[in-house]
């Protein structure tokens, strides 16, 4: 199942927005990227924050969907195959050129190097 018509029909019954357009792309230095146009879900949010602060509070059928949703993906055949942060890291001589971006903080790192006495 490939492409845009395929990515619409996936998992039938399972609850999720529409889908109205995909676009890939890269920029010069070989990051690639995609973005994914959907529709608006104008349900409530769980949370207002990316991460959760506390637990969550969220109804039986809210769980019950979620369980029928996940068993409805986990029967659908596929080709792709799923490996371990840790084969990537260690397959991928692209991972091991150069180290993680550090995540920005705000604050403002300098370094200064100097020579051994």
């Amino acid at each position: 199942m490939g492409g845009h018509q395929g990515r619409c029909t996936a998992f039938p019954g399972v609850r999720k927005p529409a889908l109205y357009g995909i676009h890939d792309g890269a920029e010069r230095d070989g990051t690639a990227y995609r973005a994914e146009l959907t529709a608006f879900i104008g349900s409530p949010v769980c949370a207002p924050e990316p991460v959760l602060a506390g637990e969550l509070e969220l109804p039986e059928t809210w769980w019950k969907s979620l369980h029928t949703d996940l068993e409805t993906i986990a029967a659908t055949p596929t080709e792709r195959v799923a490996v371990r942060r840790q084969w990537i890291d260690a397959h991928s001589p692209s991972t091991q050129a150069s180290p993680p971006r550090p995540r920005s903080t705000g604050l403002r790192l300098t370094a200064t190097a100097t020579s051994p006495t």
